[in-house]
């Protein structure tokens, strides 16, 4: 199941790519776009062995907060209608902490964009102002969140996240073995030396 996971987060990037794409050409996401990538997540929930409960209802709940807070955003004309139904989608295929992260990579990519237009404003001076293609900052935040959840356990062996342990070089576990053997040869010595000054005491006696 792992190899059915790992070809639908593929699946997942490549589309997102399509809508990122989308959105700078034409300043819109189609539907179709958004209800596929929503269709893939019963897929990877099944490929990744969530549970119904409380797994899936956790999705599902979170995929239902995240439109319509989105939408009251859309109602004020902060956001396009494609983005909100696009990060309803993506809110799908991402646990609650792993989203957060990916609200959070978006808002720096989007003021980054904001910025370019700001200054290309100020330099080219278009003729219309255009509108930002936030599909982008959606799309960059959510594979950078992609790749930071699931490259580490695709690169262990057994396909969980790597234990992060403390690294041991081999000039350090040398030294612990010469200590070792420097402190039993210590002990050695005395306890040596102890048994010929017993021996000598005894002979003198």
């Amino acid at each position: 199941m792992e190899f059915v996971k790992y070809g639908l987060l593929i699946a997942l990037a490549i589309a997102l790519i399509v809508a990122a794409v989308s959105d700078i050409r034409e300043r819109r996401i189609a539907n179709w776009l958004n209800i596929g990538i929503a269709a893939g997540a019963p897929l990877f929930w099944i490929a990744s062995g969530m549970a119904l409960w409380p797994d899936i209802v956790i999705q599902l709940g979170l995929a239902f907060v995240v439109f319509w807070a989105f939408a009251g955003l859309f109602a004020l004309g902060m956001l396009g209608g494609g983005d909100v139904k696009l990060l309803g989608a993506i809110a799908l295929w991402f646990t609650p902490m792993a989203f957060l992260d990916l609200l959070l990579v978006m808002a720096f990519v989007g003021g980054a964009i904001a910025v370019a237009f700001v200054i290309r404003r100020v330099i080219w001076k278009p003729k219309t102002q255009g509108t930002l293609p936030y599909g982008v900052a959606i799309t960059a935040a959510a594979l950078w969140v992609m790749g930071w959840t699931y490259i580490p356990q695709a690169s262990a062996p057994d396909g969980s996240a790597p234990e992060i342990t403390p690294e041991i070089t081999k000039a350090d576990a040398a030294s612990a073995n010469s200590n070792a053997s420097s402190n039993a040869s210590a002990n050695a010595s005395a306890n040596a030396s102890a048994k010929t000054a017993a021996s000598m005491t005894n002979a003198v006696g």
